[in-house]
C-alpha cells in the first residue's frame, strides 16, 4: 500500500514538473505553425530521387514484386534512373533486364522530371510522376 501512494505521488510530481517543458510560456500563434506542404518547384534533385523510389516501390510492391524492368532515359535523367532501379532492387526485388516489356522511362524538361512506369505490351503507362526540380540551391 505504502509503495502505491508512493509511486503514485512520485508520478504526480514528476507530471507537475514537466508540464512547463512541454509547452513554452505565453499565447499560441494564430494560423499554422509549420508548413507542411511543399511549395511546387521546391524538389531538389536528390529530395526527388527519395521520392521516386518511395511512388515506385509502393506501387511494385502493391503490384507487382519481382519485376524486372528496363531502362529508357535521356541523358539528363539516366543517372537518377539507374539509382532508382538499383534502390528499387533490394525493396522490391526488382532486376534490371534490357528487354523486358516494362520500361521505367525518364526525361527532363525545363525544370521538370517525368517519370513513367511503361508497359510496352499493352501500351499502357501503368505509373507516372512529374516532379518539378529546383536546380540551385537558394
Amino acid at each position: 500500500m505504502k509503495r502505491t501512494l508512493f509511486l503514485f505521488a512520485a508520478a504526480a510530481l514528476v507530471g507537475a514538473g514537466c508540464a512547463d517543458l512541454f509547452l513554452p510560456a505565453g499565447t499560441p500563434p494564430d494560423g499554422a505553425i509549420v508548413d507542411n506542404e511543399p511549395a511546387a518547384g521546391e524538389y531538389t534533385p536528390r529530395a526527388a530521387e527519395n521520392y521516386l523510389v518511395t511512388s515506385l516501390s509502393g506501387f511494385l510492391l502493391r503490384e507487382s514484386p519481382g519485376t524486372r524492368l528496363a531502362l529508357q532515359s535521356d541523358a539528363a535523367t539516366r543517372d537518377t534512373a539507374e539509382r532508382v532501379l538499383l534502390a528499387l532492387g533490394p525493396l522490391c526485388a526488382v532486376s534490371i533486364v534490357p528487354d523486358s516489356p516494362l520500361i521505367l522511362r525518364s526525361d527532363a524538361e525545363e525544370n521538370c522530371w517525368n517519370f513513367q512506369l511503361f508497359d510496352s505490351r499493352t501500351d499502357t503507362i501503368l505509373w507516372q510522376e512529374q516532379l518539378p526540380i529546383r536546380r540551385r540551391s537558394r
